[in-house]
């Protein structure tokens, strides 16, 4: 299950930040390190994930995301 949310966060990524090439993609990247990575994006993340994952995230855990790591972990969480 865990490698399924990951591939379908990468695509989510790659969707948002469509500058960004695959190969450059890391988990571990944080937010400040996206040169477009603004409000406006996140909220495009965090849509493209409710969709894809068919969830709902709280403003707790939308203010907590600030990689596709911690995207994983709590889209992992709510589907658990």
């Amino acid at each position: 299950m865990i490698q399924g949310i990951k591939d379908a966060v990468k695509g989510i990524f790659l969707k948002v930040f469509d500058t960004l090439k695959a190969e450059e993609f890391d988990f571990g990247k944080k937010a400040g390190q996206y040169p477009n990575w603004d409000s406006f994006s996140h909220m495009q993340l965090i849509s493209e994930a409710e969709s894809a994952f068919k969830i709902t995230l709280g403003i707790d855990e939308i203010s907590q995301i600030d990689s596709a790591e911690k995207l994983v972990e709590i889209v992992a969480k709510k589907l658990s």
